[in-house]
């Protein structure tokens, strides 16, 4: 089985993610600082507060999904291993996250996050 991955997309998202959760604590700090030290600037406060928080939900996500190891696209290439020479098996290079092609035709393959381990 060939795989091919978009190893740039994995590595800019699993970095975006890394530094949108470090930018999220540098704003939800401000936002703490502003409400201790200046309580007349409160919606300046409130203000960064949601965007600190907004900023971390996005963080985790993107930390979650391309920071993470197994990422889905390992867990596929774990599962599929012993697949024939025919098979091309692609991560993040088509409008599809994970394709499977074959002689017998494509599969979509959607990854369930369960929440036994």
């Amino acid at each position: 089985m060939k795989i091919i991955k978009n190893e740039k997309l994995i590595e800019r998202n699993g970095k975006i993610g890394q530094w949108t959760s470090l930018a999220a604590l540098v704003v939800l700090g401000l936002g703490m600082y502003i409400s201790f030290s200046k309580p007349e600037w409160f919606t300046y406060s409130v203000i960064c507060l949601v965007v600190g928080f907004i900023m971390t939900q996005i963080g985790m996500y993107m930390g979650n999904r391309w920071g993470r190891s197994p990422r889905p696209d390992e867990k596929f290439d774990a599962g599929l291993k012993g697949l024939h020479s025919d098979f091309n098996l692609y991560h993040y290079s088509s409008p599809v996250s994970h394709l499977l092609i074959g002689p017998s035709g494509i599969w979509v393959l959607l990854p369930i996050i369960s929440a036994e381990k």
